[in-house]
Formats: structure tokens, sequence, C-alpha cells
């Protein structure tokens, strides 16, 4: 599980297992290098669904969860702490749900390729050994070779330093910027004689593309008819017809996402309501920014955590669908002075580059500790709105001046070799918030409306597809296929939504007061929920306004927010929001209120927001 790349003249693949999608690289005996296509699509969803014997990976396992989302886990790499992962009755190993994920990919690689020599699988910067040895398990029972492992940021660096427009010599500082769907990391990372060394990573849990797209969905309810019944259909869809209808939306979503790199304005068409919303990129980006932020924050936490000033950074690099916001490149050069390289196929970029990484990277021997998550609802509520190849050919980098403040950053562009025939496959994400037990009113309808809420391409923006003269193929591509195309419908009625204003800084709020800070585990008493009794751990950190929580035994996991009134030394208020909850059992929002009780105990009260009569109680303890 280590050594330099496989020789060639052997068949190598390389899997990016992501949080929402994977990504998978092919170099054939003939030394070329080329994507593997999952149904024609770059991108495999990284879902699972298991239902008795049956177990479904992908696309496949996204229309079976639609009618039956307790048998969904639409995310097992956010389960790699978990030993099981309950899906309707049964617990499920979670490395049984990475192997079917994998035995996908090698069933497919071996479609096209035969035999394959050798595996290399990548992993985030911040696992340790306990993860990536779950990893490895999982590659075992998908009856893969004894894969070599690469942390995801040195893949993705093996890959930029291999394009004739990056220049980064040895002992020189790089950021590695990753947005995808689901979660953010920023790494710095230094070339050495035989690879990269991992200097600092940090990362965010619940910031990505989807939450985006959760941040368009609520705006357009916020303006759009908020009191008009015709929404909870959409929102809690019982029928067939409802789900079909909440699919437009959200792929009317990410269509619209995809315009606005092009265009200024484009629109979302609405069904139930028949309207046709026009959203311009000033609103779009205005949506989207307070993510971004974060993102730029993190980033700028990584650089002082290593003692790193911003003119030492000799590369940015931009990995992920997200990145190609263009917004992002420009907050960056705005925050770091420095203009990031961008690849036509940046969710591709880890999967590329595990190809050709030249060595092992150990685990970090105490993961890298993600940051805090932060109140989804809070992105939709900000500005008033609611809640391998090394010689692949590239362009030479332009040269770069400042950009006006109302423009996008300039960005050095690169060009992944060999073009892609399909766009990137969808992905799943939720409507925003979600959280412990909800009344027993109706179970089966509150599953089916919350297991499965926002369902969102993971390819943001746009997908530049270049070729050159004489193209390859990607693996498993055929020529012809035709290419769908979005369109909205043009007899409805349109609504604007209101222009933003220019973001301004957040105020420092109030933070966890220090009686409050740890681990804290307990037993939920709730009598008039579906569960009547569950377990919860809460993590509240120094100095920081959001928390975390989660239920094992319900799966169900989510955010704290502190909340007014100002917490003191002996009473701190704070408001859940579930951004996780694969049995659709969880509530959408609480408030909790935490008084010590002790040197190492505190008194927890819960209700569900809204209705006061679904309460909780419970004492939690601090190892």
């Amino acid at each position: 599980m280590g050594g330099s790349p496989a020789p060639l003249g052997t068949v190598h693949l390389g899997i990016d297992v992501g949080t929402s999608n994977t990504a998978a690289v092919l170099r054939d005996r003939d030394g070329e290098v080329r994507p593997v296509l999952f149904d024609g699509a770059l991108l495999l969803p990284s879902a699972v669904f298991v239902d008795g014997d049956t177990m479904l990976v992908g696309l496949d396992a996204q229309h079976a969860g639609a009618s039956r989302p307790a048998l969904l886990e639409p995310n097992p790499k956010r389960c790699v702490d978990d030993r099981f992962v309950l899906l309707g009755e049964r617990e499920i190993p979670v490395e049984s749900l990475l192997a079917a994920i994998l035995r996908r990919v090698r069933e497919t690689a071996e479609q096209v390729a035969g035999r394959l020599d050798a595996v290399t699988l990548t992993y985030p910067a911040t696992w340790g050994a306990r993860r990536l040895a779950t990893l490895t398990t999982a590659a075992q029972l998908a009856g893969l070779p004894i894969p070599r492992t690469v942390h995801e940021p040195v893949s993705a660096a093996a890959h930029f330093v291999g394009l004739p427009a990056v220049d980064l010599a040895e002992k020189q500082l790089a950021l590695v910027y990753d947005l995808g769907a689901g979660t953010f990391d920023a790494t710095l990372i230094r070339r050495t004689g035989d690879g990269f060394d991992v200097v600092v990573s940090q990362g965010l849990a619940d910031a990505g593309g989807l939450d985006i797209d959760a941040a368009i969905v609520a705006s357009i309810y916020a303006h759009l008819r908020p009191g008009d019944d015709a929404w909870d259909y959409l929102r809690q869809p019982r029928t067939p017809a409802d789900l079909r209808d909440r699919r437009t939306l959200t792929d009317g979503v990410r269509a619209a996402k995809e315009m606005l790199s092009r265009t200024s304005s484009t629109s979302v068409y609405v069904p139930v309501l028949d309207t046709e919303v026009p959203l311009g990129r000033e609103q779009f980006e205005a949506l989207a920014r307070p993510l971004l932020d974060r993102t730029v924050a993190a980033t700028r936490a990584v650089l002082r955590d290593a003692h790193v000033a911003e003119p030492d950074l000799s590369a940015i690099f931009l990995v992920g669908g997200s990145t190609r916001i263009p917004l992002v490149g420009t907050l960056l050069h705005r925050a770091l002075g420095r203009p990031p390289v961008v690849l036509d196929q940046p969710e591709l970029a880890v999967a590329y580059g595990s190809i050709a990484a030249p060595h092992r990277s150990a685990p970090l021997s105490s993961p890298t500790t993600a940051l805090p998550p932060t109140d989804r609802a809070a992105l939709a509520t900000t500005h008033a709105l609611p809640t391998d190849q090394p010689t692949a050919t590239a362009p030479a980098p332009p040269t770069v001046t400042a950009p006006p403040t109302d423009q996008p950053a300039p960005v050095t562009r690169a060009v992944l070799p060999a073009g892609s025939l399909a766009g990137p496959a969808p992905a799943r994400s939720r409507w925003p918030g979600r959280l412990p037990v909800r009344l027993s009113r109706h179970p089966r309808w509150t599953a089916a409306g919350l297991g499965l809420v926002l369902v969102a391409a993971v390819g943001l923006a746009y997908l530049t597809v270049r070729q050159d003269r004489d193209p390859k193929l990607p693996v498993g591509a055929s020529t012809g296929s035709p290419h769908p195309t979005a369109g909205t419908p043009g007899s409805a009625t349109p609504v604007a939504l209101p222009s933003p204003s220019t973001p301004a800084a957040s105020p420092a709020g109030p933070v966890v007061p220090a009686p409050f800070v740890g681990r804290w585990t307990g037993r939920v008493s709730q009598p008039g929920g579906v569960v009547r009794s569950w377990n919860v751990v809460v993590r509240l950190a120094a100095g920081s306004d959001v928390g975390s929580f989660e239920s094992p035994r319900l799966g169900c996991r989510g955010t704290l927010t502190v909340v007014a009134p100002r917490p003191t030394e002996r009473e701190i208020h704070l408001r859940q929001r579930t951004t996780r909850d694969p049995r659709g059992i969880c509530v959408d929002a609480a408030d909790w209120t935490l008084i010590t009780a002790g040197p190492d105990r505190i008194d927890m009260f819960w209700q569900q927001f809204g209705i006061p009569t679904n309460t909780a109680t419970a004492t939690l303890t601090r190892p």
C-alpha cells in the first residue's frame, strides 16, 4: 500500500471517492490516460441504496431512493466515522457502502480495460489512520488490488504541476482550494524533491455547491408566493408527480447556475406554481457570497496557522466542480493577491493526479480538525434573502493585472487531456433544515418528504469542452450521443427577485462560554417523538458560535448555532439545523437550552421549532 505509480505497460486505475460524487481515471497499457464514464457521465453519484440483498449505486440508487428514502445513503463518505449506517431496519457496515461504490467503479473500468494491475485511492488530508483503514478495507471488499493511497490535495497538485502553464519549484508553496458539491477543503502543500508535503489542511463539512442550490431555492420561496399551499408539494412530495415537479425545480436551479457563468441573467421555472423567476448574476453571487466568504476565511486560516504570508504562495490550484463559479476566482485573487489556476474539468483533477502522484501520502497522525459548520439557513437569510496526464497541452498563462472590484478576477487556465463528450452527473441535495425527532403523525409521508429534498448537479457553472485535433474519447464514451439541453417554458409569468446590495461584513456574535466547551453525550427522552428515546453527541468549541450534534442511532446530525439571549457562564441557547437525515424522521429545526448542572454535567431542554408541544429533555455529561 505504497510506493511509486504503477509502471507503463500496466493498467492503472485512480479513484477519487467524493462526498457527493466519485470520479475515476484509467491509464491503459499504452500509457493513454482518460476518465471512466458512468452511464455516459464523468461522475458517479456516491449514493447507495440497500433493499434486502439488492444494493444499487449512483443514479440507480437515487432513483430508487426517491420513493424509499429510508433505504438510501446519499453520502457514505460522511459516515466514515460510524461503524454502521441504519438503512430501513438494517444496520449496514460503512465499509460495505463504500465497497459498493468502488465495486461499481471496478466493474465499469474492467469492462473497458480488462484486468486491473494497480489501483490508487485518494483521501482527504485531514483523515487519520482509522479512516484510511476503513477505505482500504472497502477496496478489498470491492475486489480491487491492494491500493496505493494518496492525499487528495497531493494528487491534485501532482496533476497541476504536470501542466505547462504551472511552474512550481522544489520548496515552493501552493494552495489547493477544493470546493465540491458537499464539502470544502483548503490545503497548503510544499513541493519536495520526490513529491509534496502537506503543511496545513482545514475543511468545512457544510460548504459546497448543494448549499448554494439550497440558498437559491430558499430565496425563490421567500419571494414567490411563500404562503401558497403549492409549495408543500415541492417541499414534501407525496406522489410521483410531486417528485417529478421537485426534480424539475432543482434541475432548473442547476441549469440556471451553469448559464450564469456565461450570461448575466437567466430564469428558473417553478412547477406547480407555473411561474418563471428571473435570476441575475448579481443576485446569484449575493446568494453564493456568504458561503464563498467562509471558504476564503478558511483559506486565510490555513495560511495563518502555517505562518505563511500571501506573497509566499507560488500558486493557487482550484479543484472541484463548484470552483467554476467566476466569483470564486475573484474572491481568491482579491484575498491572496494572486490569480488561481483553473482547469476546464476541475472535478477530475484529483483522479487524474492519482495516476501521476509520485509517492504514498501517509495519513496525518492527528487529523486536522475541520472548521465548525455554520447554520445553513443563514446562507439564505444574508442580504435580506431567506432561508494525469502531465503532458497535457495548455495555453500560456495570461498577463495578470489587479482586477477591478466589479469584474471577475483573471485566472490562469489549463486544459485536461482529452475533452469530454458528457457533462457531470447530477448530485442529490436536500431542502435546507431538518433534525431530532419529528412528531409521530404520518411518519411515512414525513420520511418521503424529508429523505429527498434538493437534487442538483455537481457541475456548477459551465463545463468547457476542449478537444485536441486528434481527441481521445473518455473510457466508455461513444460518438454521436445526444446531449440534453435545458429549456424553460415560454408562457410563464415572470416574478422578479429584489436586487441585493453589496454584502457587508457580519458583526461578531456571541460565542460558546467556557463551561459548555467540549464533547457531551447523553440519552434524550422525547415522549411525543417517533422515537421516544435516542442518544446524542454534542460538540461545542471554544470561541465559536457554531457547534454540532449527532445521534448515531438515528443517523441524524447537524449544526447548533448560538442565538439570543446572549449566553452566560450558566446558560446557553442554541438553534438546531439538521444536515443529515437518512431515515427521514428528524425535524427541521429545534431550540436548545443548556444549563450547567455541575463541573461536567449540563441539563438539556429541547423544543421543536414552531411546535411547542414536541419537547425533549436530557442530562449530558462530559468525559
